[in-house]
């Protein structure tokens, strides 16, 4: 398995803060079957600046701890970036940081209670530049909760992909949240799913349970959440969910590829 969305790298954000601490959860994800994992810690959220430079001589430096502590795990850079006005520039002027720094996905953080005015015109601006945003975890924001059919608007007008927690499906972060992530998926609204892995207790860098809970619910699924974040390492197009059926139940027709 692929995480696309973790905290590990050692001291850069609220996730891992020791070294230790960060090789125990590699140590993790490597025992749950996780072999590539993309580090990203948070970015332009109005505490953590870590900008690309940082960020990839930490992906350097722990990589070669891993290796000396005979942790099997390929890292590769990225960042959880907070949306602001100027994220588009700041992505052309290579002021943050791409998924695998591949400048084709960027993991896109949006508030949990109420989105900015400018949130479309920051997706439209991304999409003309050709940068595709993956939404991380859509099913923790108040509005989408509201109206899941925004998250329709934005796959289909400005392409996003989105990518949700895997203690959301599973039910660790509550049972009304593990409904309402579920209702997600089972819509056709959800590409991906990572672990936003923190640390080794309450937010583990784990998947193989989510997957297990996709696997049983809608099998196709989770084939195609383990394909797409193959895809998106490599810089290719997510594939998409055939059909689904919309909130105001209307019926929805997609395609394979966005």
């Amino acid at each position: 398995m692929i995480d696309l969305h973790s905290h590990i790298l050692p001291g850069l954000d609220d996730g891992a803060q020791t070294d230790e601490e960060a090789i125990r959860m590699a140590r993790q994800a490597v025992a749950d079957g996780i072999t590539q994992m993309v580090a990203t810690p948070h970015s332009q959220d109005g505490m953590h600046e870590n900008e690309p430079a940082r960020i990839v001589a930490a992906v350097n430096r722990f990589a070669r701890l891993l290796e000396q502590h005979g942790v099997g795990l390929r890292l590769h850079p990225g960042a959880e970036v907070h949306i602001h006005p100027d994220l588009a520039d700041n992505v052309h002027q290579q002021r943050v940081l791409t998924i695998g720094d591949g400048g084709r996905f960027l993991l896109l953080e949006l508030p949990v209670m109420q989105l900015p005015l400018y949130t479309e015109n920051v997706l439209s601006q991304l999409a003309h530049r050709g940068i595709t945003p993956i939404i991380a975890h859509p099913e923790r924001c108040l509005a989408i909760q509201n109206d899941p059919d925004l998250l329709l608007r934005w796959i289909s007008k400005f392409g996003v992909v989105t990518q949700v927690t895997a203690g959301s499906l599973i039910g660790s972060m509550g049972k009304r949240l593990q409904k309402k992530t579920v209702e997600l998926v089972k819509h056709g609204l959800v590409h991906l799913v990572a672990s936003d892995g923190h640390n080794c207790t309450g937010r583990q860098p784990v998947l193989s349970e989510a997957y297990q809970c996709v696997w049983r619910l809608f099998p196709q699924t989770a084939e195609l959440f383990l394909q797409n974040a193959q895809m998106v390492l490599e810089g290719e197009i997510p594939l998409r969910a055939l059909t689904a059926t919309a909130h105001g139940g209307k019926r929805w027709f997609f395609f394979s590829r966005r």
